[in-house]
């Protein structure tokens, strides 16, 4: 293998956990994918109660608070400012509710668009993700014919300078040889 270049496995076990987190977000079961619409509506309900137990409970205190002592009725202008504030209170609760209905509508036609997307891409992902494995697969095969190509290379060059090395042994002694018999006084 090169230097630097990564595993087959390693490059196969890296796509393969991007593959299952796309597909993990893409297979999300019901719970999850409406479960904000559902905290939604479940808070739209706790505010509608909230409100409701609140107008009451300020309607009857502040009956309580705005009547002189000792009248046990309160005046046409007391009630008229107290029914006019649980109005204004409803009001902007509707206002409210109306809101966060709209921002429900909104989500889910978001959600119902990228599910829609979903459909169209997992083929593509799916298909994508094949290629790119056959080109990694591929990209190996050729670093490992590579390697080899080298090795042989390598090993072929260290039986020739061997051979070359011998070949000078051999003539450099022999060239001694001679070189010290013609040169003895006999």
């Amino acid at each position: 293998m090169a230097f630097g270049t990564p595993s087959l496995e390693k490059v196969i076990r890296e796509g393969q956990k991007r593959h299952d987190a796309t597909m993990r977000r893409l297979t999300q079961s019901p719970i999850e994918r409406f479960g904000s619409r559902l905290f939604a509506i479940f808070g739209i309900i706790a505010v509608v109660v909230g409100s409701a137990f609140i107008s009451y409970s300020a309607f009857t205190f502040g009956m309580e608070l705005l009547l002189p002592r000792g009248k046990k009725t309160p005046t046409i202008q007391v009630q008229e400012k107290i029914l006019s504030d649980a109005k204004q209170s409803l009001e902007s609760l509707s206002n409210y509710v109306d809101a966060q209905s709209k921002s429900l509508k909104q989500t889910e036609a978001a959600v119902a668009e990228l599910k829609k997307r979903e459909q169209e891409l997992t083929p593509l992902v799916k298909a994508q993700q094949e290629v790119v494995d056959k080109l990694f697969i591929e990209q190996e095969r050729r670093n490992i014919q590579a390697l080899e190509r080298e090795r042989w290379i390598g090993a072929g060059i260290g039986i020739v300078t061997s051979l070359l090395s011998t070949l000078l042994v051999y003539l450099t002694r022999n060239f001694w040889l001679s070189f010290f018999k013609s040169a003895k006084p006999e």
